[in-house]
């Protein structure tokens, strides 16, 4: 029994040129599809050119997980989407924990069957790196470089990595942040239609300085997804955020909403940090706040060092639970829940 190539989605199975293929993901081109073949090797091929195995479909695996206020939410391996959620990790200040929970949520969301775009749209390309791609290996035309200085430019082609898919950055998109600023600020915006029905979970790394270039993906976005570190940095860069949303941001995108705030690097033995924590949730409440992260060296720098997701470098250690937690509280907070797959 096969089903038309319109009905394609992440996982499935398909016959081409006879052989078993497994999809990775439908790209940015709508005629072309990425599979791994029999022998491990990633392609990209027609849609026209594949016959769907509908019984080879992966099994539906069904989990109650724990959410923030207990909120319950059920997740699929085989994970398709009612509509796609943009999502940009934001916060004015440096080390506070953006590139680490854009990689590691996108990781997690990606186990769980969600189809995950990872869009690097910070010069020093930290996001890039940390999933094991060298920005020397990037070209200005596999970036975000066109598509802000150019009128009608597509997203680039991701590259797979880890079970996701990345738009790198590279050094000098510091060159294409200075030419941003005379540029629409819809510029990404009016790309995102093209990818529907593509992705579940597009995830956007900003810089720091959250500048010209954070400004558009912020205007692209659903959600904001804030990291706050629990001490005195943490607690003054709460006004920058507010600042960027509501007065940068909102003119051009009113319906721009916090998805999750997440407090980092706590360690409850500190007064310090549990006085910052306290004025944190005090300071959000009605907002969606995750569990604190607690400070836990080792298993985020063994994940480092390998250019890996925690929970692929480290999966038994304390960190791999944290990030577990968090991306479930994430799924609870932004409603990311799948649809029924049919048979």
């Amino acid at each position: 029994m096969t089903t038309p190539p319109s009905e394609l989605r992440a996982h499935q199975w398909v016959r081409w040129q006879g052989q078993d293929a497994q999809v990775l993901n439908l790209l940015p081109d709508p005629t072309l599809v990425r599979v791994e073949l029999e022998d491990g090797t990633e392609t990209d091929i027609a849609i026209s050119e594949v016959e769907v195995q509908s019984a080879r479909l992966l099994p539906v695996l069904e989990e109650e997980f724990e959410g923030p206020e207990d909120v319950s939410v059920p997740v699929r391996k085989e994970a398709i989407m009612h509509g796609m959620k943009v999502v940009m990790v934001a916060n004015n200040a440096g080390g506070v924990g953006k590139t680490s929970l854009a990689m590691n949520i996108g990781y997690e969301l990606g186990q769980l069957g969600y189809r995950v775009l990872l869009i690097d749209a910070d010069r020093q390309a930290n996001l890039t790196t940390w999933l094991g791609v060298s920005p020397d290996d990037v070209r200005e035309s596999d970036t975000l470089h066109a598509v802000i200085v150019t009128e009608s430019a597509p997203l680039p082609t991701p590259r797979h990595v880890h079970g996701v898919d990345l738009i790198p950055s590279f050094w000098n998109l510091q060159e294409t942040e200075a030419m941003a600023k005379n540029r629409p600020h819809r510029c990404i915006a009016d790309r995102m239609d093209a990818l529907r029905g593509r992705w579940d979970v597009v995830i956007f790394d900003s810089a720091p300085a959250l500048g010209e270039i954070a400004k558009r993906a912020a205007i692209a976005s659903d959600y904001l997804l804030v990291p706050l570190t629990t001490n005195i940095k943490g607690v003054e860069a709460l006004s920058g955020v507010r600042k960027f949303k509501d007065e940068d941001v909102a003119p051009y995108n009113p319906g721009l909403r916090y998805g999750l705030f997440v407090p980092t690097k706590y360690d409850g033995r500190r007064g310090t940090d549990r006085s910052a924590l306290s004025f944190i949730q005090e300071e959000l409440q009605g907002e969606p706040v995750a569990t604190p992260l607690p400070q836990r060296e080792t298993g985020w720098e063994l994940a480092a060092r390998e250019c890996k997701p925690v929970t692929l470098a480290a999966p038994h250690m304390p960190a791999a639970e944290d990030v577990r937690r968090v991306t479930r509280e994430f799924i609870a907070a932004i409603g990311l829940e799948p649809a029924e797959v049919s048979a």
